[in-house]
């Protein structure tokens, strides 16, 4: 998340998620879990894999514990580190990026019934290379999604807040969004964007 503004990015993925989840879509926010979602009573997650192992690159093995959740008709995965414990957002690191972007795809393979995003949609990545790496993960080790794209928040203090919107099928100019504080308004934003990147996604498949 944001080191400005740790919040506000999950401020701004609960309201997407909401509003998504009243247009019709299936969205689903997987998040290392920290003080601000453990302490939430209204998340409530229930533990569904308990010390599921994550292999790194360099051979090294960390276990994570998945909660599940279900918030306003969207369902939460919240990655918890069973080495870090409970840690607040402001202290997240690259390497804590990492536990997230392995914990996320070895959850979905292991979490029944089996379920595969159309669109994978970092926000606010920490340190901002969680959606490469994530990218890069999908296509070489598992075929989790058609598309993805990450957005980045500008302060909310900065007199113009808004949100830089990039990802596969967009082009190569960064979008740039203002922060709607409506669900709704979020919801219909960002899904004519989800809709672009899935058409741009089918066109490359057909041409190939």
């Amino acid at each position: 998340m944001d080191a400005v503004n740790p919040r506000g990015g999950w401020d701004f993925a609960r309201a997407l998620a909401k509003g998504l989840s009243k247009k019709g879509w299936d969205p689903r926010v997987a998040v290392l879990a920290g003080c601000d979602q453990l302490d939430d009573a209204r998340i409530n997650a229930r533990p569904v894999i308990d010390r599921l192992p994550i292999i790194f690159e360099d051979g090294s093995i960390r276990s994570v514990s998945i909660l599940v959740s279900l918030v306003e008709g969207a369902f939460y995965y919240l990655i918890q580190d069973e080495r870090t414990g409970r840690r607040s957002a402001e202290s997240m690191n690259g390497e804590d990026c990492a536990t997230l972007v392995r914990g996320i795809l070895a959850g979905l393979k292991a979490i029944v019934p089996r379920w595969t995003p159309d669109v994978v949609h970092i926000n606010d990545s920490c340190p901002g290379l969680a959606s490469v790496y994530l990218h890069a993960l999908c296509l070489r080790e598992w075929d989790l999604c058609r598309a993805y794209l990450t957005t980045v928040h500008s302060r909310r203090d900065s007199g113009q807040a808004n949100t830089l919107v990039t990802g596969s099928g967009l082009g190569d100019e960064v979008r740039v969004v203002r922060c709607y504080k409506s669900p709704s308004r979020l919801a219909s934003v960002y899904s004519n964007i989800y809709g672009e990147v899935l058409r741009s996604s089918k066109d490359e498949f057909l041409a190939a």
